[in-house]
């Protein structure tokens, strides 16, 4: 049976090849997110997934994290039940202003007409100095093959080359490729995003990729 959306996707699966590809990217989105913080920061990491959040909670006054999958909130919820500035959150219209939000990884797996509304959400919720920093956006011009050998070679560098190429045989198999088909990534080019931060009350600038995906890019946007 395919997974109707994609929250209901990563609830039980996941596009790592390996444990060692997943520390690799966990790594590298920490590492770049915490140049963003500050001490006094209140953030909201949208569409947070299940990675560890307690280096990047110890350098900001409170964190608060949010995903439309159930059962990843469940777990975070159970996770992080005794932290004292870890807020896993369920209600979006319920929480504070933030001085930054991340979102990473998340919009392609998102609408157009999705994107849109989360944007007006993100204004609404931000100061008026606030950061909003995307994170992994693809280009129209960049095809699946692109991406494939951009991967394959991160793979090759970090020792786990084989284990990408099972990994790659067991999606072209399973409910991602399913998806991909039902549900396709959705693409920008920078014109098209910047235009739709603009309309939105953004003044967008480009920025390097949080990630291991230079083939993807970042806007950090500020209210105008």
């Amino acid at each position: 049976m395919n997974a109707k959306s994609w929250s209901q996707f990563w609830e039980t699966d996941t596009t790592y090849a390996c444990d060692k590809h997943k520390k690799i990217v966990e790594d590298q989105t920490l590492k770049q997110q915490l140049s963003f913080v500050s001490e006094n920061d209140v953030v909201l990491d949208f569409g947070c997934g299940e990675s560890p959040k307690e280096q990047l909670a110890e350098a900001v006054s409170e964190l608060f994290l949010f995903g439309d999958a159930e059962e990843i909130s469940k777990r975070l919820s159970y996770k992080y039940k005794d932290s004292q500035n870890i807020n896993v959150i369920h209600d979006l219209e319920a929480t504070t202003s933030f001085s930054t939000i991340f979102v990473c990884s998340v919009i392609q797996y998102l609408s157009k007409e999705e994107f849109i509304d989360r944007l007006q959400y993100f204004r609404s919720k931000m100061v008026p100095e606030g950061k909003l920093i995307i994170s992994d956006i693809i280009p129209k011009n960049i095809s699946g093959f692109k991406e494939l050998l951009t991967l394959l070679s991160v793979a090759a560098k970090n020792n786990f080359l084989m284990d990408a190429i099972l990994n790659l045989f067991r999606m072209m198999k399973g409910e991602y490729a399913s998806l991909r088909k039902s549900h396709n990534l959705t693409k920008y080019d920078e014109d098209e995003i910047f235009a739709l931060l603009q309309e939105a009350g953004f003044s967008p600038e480009l920025h390097s990729n949080i990630g291991l995906n230079k083939d993807r890019y970042c806007v950090v946007s500020s209210i105008k």
